[in-house]
């Protein structure tokens, strides 16, 4: 597993859940500090609740709706930029002629 060993903890009446502390530790997950969970199929996924994510995702709602495309336009037109960018950057250059 890559050096990752699952724990075994144990769900309380409340739905509380212990986080061992070496975990905790590692993940810096001190006392207070909030965590996102995310049910994937028959998994859960816990992991440090990010504001910043959150705004950046209010603000590029914000501007789909405001600009009138649809997500698919605008990911069109990213890939379309993405491919012209790359190609101004990595495109094989012509070498000049030696005389």
């Amino acid at each position: 597993m890559g050096g990752i060993l699952p724990v075994d903890a144990e769900i309380r009446e409340r739905g509380q859940l212990t986080i061992p502390k070496s975990i905790r530790t590692s993940s810096r997950l001190n006392e207070g500090k909030r965590v996102r969970v995310i049910p994937l199929g028959a998994s859960i996924l816990i992991a440090p609740y990010r504001p910043e994510i959150e705004e950046a995702r209010g603000e590029i709602r914000r501007i789909l709706e405001d600009s009138g495309l649809t997500a698919e336009q605008i990911l069109k037109e990213l890939a379309a930029e993405r491919d012209g960018s790359f190609e101004e950057s990595y495109a094989r250059k012509k070498r000049p002629r030696l005389p």
